[in-house]
């Protein structure tokens, strides 16, 4: 549910509510010691995104890379969430004139929606 609230405070242009919903997701997580799946490596990609809309790339990257983590964790229930963090890490890789990396997620993305049948 958090993480839905989270979708629609990010859909009408307000990130400064969106953040804390998407921390208390992660902190309940960690609270109760539930393991990774696909919901936590959603909050990890909002968390990105909104970081990215305040232009603080670092902090973007390092949340896209966290969600990727708990994607590994989850497997492939958490595949469509694993898609779009790739694809945005390329996108910020771009963004910084770095093209090795950014050729290697978007790769990385190729192969997640290669395997969606």
């Amino acid at each position: 549910v958090l993480v839905n609230l989270a979708t629609a405070e990010l859909a009408c242009d307000t990130p400064e509510k969106a953040d804390p919903l998407l921390v208390r997701c992660a902190d309940l997580y960690a609270k109760h010691g539930l393991p990774a799946d696909a919901v936590l490596a959603e909050a990890s990609y909002l968390r990105g995104v909104s970081a990215a809309r305040r232009a603080d790339f670092a902090a973007a990257m390092t949340h896209f890379r966290a969600g990727l983590a708990h994607c590994a964790s989850a497997g492939k229930s958490a595949d469509p969430v694993r898609f779009n963090l790739a694809l945005n890490v390329a996108l910020l890789y771009k963004e910084q004139g770095e093209l090795a990396p950014a050729s290697r997620a978007l790769e990385e993305a190729a192969g997640v929606l290669a395997g969606f049948t």
